[in-house]
């Protein structure tokens, strides 16, 4: 009997091209997952910062409108605590103002401050401290 020395196949055999095969293909969906992975985190950031633009504006406008707030009760306080003053005078200083805390600062001020000028020298010492 000839012996035929074996040559093997430079392509594999058929088990071994469905193996190779098999792994492409399990290779493929896996990139195509991580891909689709990638898309949608893609689309699910530019949906979110799509959100968090009128999220933002909102919060500026209550915070805006909220010191507008704090504006108009410190000159109530004003107008009803110093009537002997034209607190008028004074609104386009207090209507500056964009800081949250010093608004609640001079509204506390002006409700217990024994004069007028008790509550501008609050303003004063603010903004002289570098605020």
């Amino acid at each position: 009997m000839p012996t035929h020395a074996a040559h093997p196949n430079p392509r594999g055999t058929n088990a071994e091209k469905r193996n190779r095969s098999g792994h492409n293909r399990a290779q493929d969906r896996e990139t195509a997952r991580t891909m689709l992975s990638e898309e949608d985190m893609k689309h699910a950031s530019l949906l979110q910062d799509l959100m968090e633009q009128p999220l933002m504006e909102a919060r500026e406008k209550a915070r805006k409108e909220g010191i507008q707030l704090g504006i108009n009760n410190l000159i109530d306080v004003l107008d009803a605590r110093f009537q002997d003053q034209d607190v008028d005078l004074y609104k386009p200083i207090f209507e500056a103002i964009t800081d949250l805390q010093l608004l609640k600062q001079l509204h506390r001020t002006a409700l217990r401050a024994p004069t007028f000028d008790d509550v501008m020298q609050t303003l004063k010492d603010y903004r002289n401290n570098g605020a």
